[in-house]
């Protein structure tokens, strides 16, 4: 349903936005305008195609909603950034959380939920063989503020709850602040995971005593790539850039990653990334 590319959509792009009165290639401005927000267009649109969008609300009443999947019986689940997994069945949303998605908690030997700024419960993805399995499989913000980074867990989902929790992919770099965790999910046709990881911030957010936003240039680092996993998380045979216990990266990036998604031909993900430089990647 169109709808439901337009809502997820919109959610991720509305995750990090360019600070009001910045001027972009098209010198529209950035940011808020009368808490409106700006769109902010390719410096030369013109024989771009154009269709008509209709937006219809579907559910109301949640809070930081940023993920979204259909489950095979029409079921829709939805991640709030706050720690909430959420079922809408029918058109109508239940008002109770799944349970069984990793705690917010203060203890660090937890898997502990960092929700806080633009950190959280982040993607959504079942599994391609979900009605065999049950898998479902989220990104989402772990740590403290002082400590932090991407990670992706999985839990089998019974239609009520969820059950065993297991992390399979954890950000090699840990960073400071609440800024630029990313990230999408997406399945390949080889049944291998695509995750979308942000570069950890802006300045002054430094690492290695540099900007942390130039990591993304490390092939070492995870931070401002898109990883790709087996679906327990194992590093699949071949890896554009090798296949190394540092990197699971498929790709190298000038700035974070913002979403993954199919492309135009087969097994050709096609990518958008974060800033007005780089509108798109395949």
């Amino acid at each position: 349903m169109r709808w439901a590319a337009v809502v997820a959509f919109t959610a991720g792009i509305g995750h990090c936005s360019v600070q009001p009165g910045t001027p972009t290639p098209s010198g529209a401005l950035g940011g808020d305008a009368g808490g409106e927000p700006v769109a902010l267009l390719s410096p030369d649109p013109a024989g771009l195609p154009v269709e008509a969008v209709t937006l219809t609300t579907v559910v109301e009443g949640l809070e930081h909603p940023w993920g979204m999947a259909w489950l095979p019986n029409g079921t829709l689940l939805i991640t709030e950034r706050p720690g909430r997994l959420r079922i809408v069945r029918s058109g109508r949303l239940d008002p109770k959380p799944v349970p069984g998605v990793a705690p917010v908690a203060s203890d660090v030997k937890a898997d502990q939920l960092f929700a806080a700024s633009q950190g959280g419960l982040l993607d959504i993805a079942p599994h391609p063989r979900f009605a065999e399995n049950g898998w479902i499989y989220f990104s989402y913000a772990h740590g403290t503020r002082e400590a932090n980074g991407t990670r992706v867990a999985r839990a089998r989902f019974d239609g009520r709850a969820l059950r065993d929790w297991q992390v399979i992919f954890r950000v090699n770099r840990s960073k400071s602040g609440g800024q630029h965790f990313g990230s999408r999910l997406l399945w390949l046709p080889d049944a291998t995971l695509l995750v979308s990881i942000g570069d950890g911030g802006n300045p002054p957010v430094s690492l290695d005593g540099a900007w942390i936003r130039l990591q993304a240039q490390n092939p070492a680092s995870h931070l401002g790539k898109v990883v790709r996993l087996n679906d327990d998380g194992s590093i699949p045979p071949r890896q554009p850039l090798g296949r190394t216990p540092r990197s699971r990266s498929g790709g190298v990036e000038p700035r974070p990653p913002q979403h993954p998604g199919p492309g135009p031909r087969p097994g050709a993900p096609a990518g958008v990334g974060h800033g007005a430089w780089l509108p798109g990647r395949r």
